[in-house]
């Protein structure tokens, strides 16, 4: 099991000020992690800035763990055995550290979502939703999504409605699970302002935080699950382009939470569903 720190490289970017208090964000792009400190309204909404660190090995999708720590699937199969490794993110707020959790997903996946617990990705290469257990390095097909008109590169699961939503192109829609079959019901047509380019997503606290990266500029905008009303968050230059993923801790911690927060890496156990 390969475990490593994540080396620090750079910390600045221009922001816009939030209308509502935002979590701190995680984006990978290239080999590349970002922590995106988006600020609070406690402290007036101004934006804190951005941190960069080196990964090991590029990722092509994130998620948020049932401890805090970041999920991660592999762009490319590294190992060359026709499996795709997956990655924890621990010690978020401090210098994170990368330990590869698996090597066992034959196909890329290019988006992975946490849903009630459980860490779930969209395989390309099958057209299969599947569910990841990396206590036994195996997962279990959830459902087929052949019949969608493109793989979701950015998906997101509202606890707070039970609801997993997803974008493709300029659409934001609802999953619909009948039987073995995913489907999908439109929600609303959103405006990015014409950019184009790799996405991902995930939601935090309710709100979609949508990520797309254009000539080495990401922009991450924030989404109304009802309306479909986006906002521009931030624009910031990124070092390595390709694809990218993107995940939040919800709400900016309390020093306190922050510490605890740090300490993940100290936790063997994960919650179980």
């Amino acid at each position: 099991m390969k475990t490593s720190t994540i080396c620090t490289l750079m910390g600045i970017a221009a922001l816009a000020t939030p209308a509502f208090a935002a979590p701190t964000l995680f984006a990978t792009s290239g080999s590349y992690l970002y922590r995106i400190d988006l600020g609070n309204l406690d402290n007036g909404g101004l934006p804190q800035g951005v941190d960069t660190f080196q990964l090991d090995t590029a990722l092509v999708s994130l998620t948020i763990g049932n401890d805090g720590e970041l999920w991660g699937t592999e762009r490319h199969d590294s190992s060359g055995d026709g499996n795709y490794a997956i990655y924890r993110i621990d010690d978020l707020l401090a210098t994170p550290v990368m330990t590869q959790q698996g090597d066992f997903i034959n196909s890329l996946s290019s988006s992975i979502v946490n849903i009630n617990g459980t860490i779930h990705a969209f395989l390309d290469d099958t057209s299969e939703m599947v569910a990841l257990d990396m206590d036994t390095d195996t997962y279990s097909v959830v459902g087929s999504f052949a019949n969608l008109p493109v793989t979701p590169a950015s998906s997101g699961y509202d606890a707070i409605t039970n609801t997993s939503y997803g974008i493709r192109d300029t659409e934001l829609f609802q999953f619909d699970a009948t039987g073995t079959e995913l489907g999908s019901t439109k929600v609303a047509d959103l405006n990015f302002g014409g950019l184009t380019g790799p996405i991902g997503g995930e939601i935090v606290d309710g709100v979609y935080y949508h990520a797309i990266m254009q000539n080495l500029t990401m922009h991450i905008f924030a989404i109304d699950l009802i309306t479909g009303v986006t906002e521009e968050l931030v624009a910031f230059e990124v070092h390595e382009g390709g694809s990218l993923g993107l995940a939040g801790i919800p709400t900016v911690p309390t020093p306190g939470s922050a510490a605890l927060l740090a300490m993940g890496s100290l936790m063997t156990m994960r919650r179980r569903r």
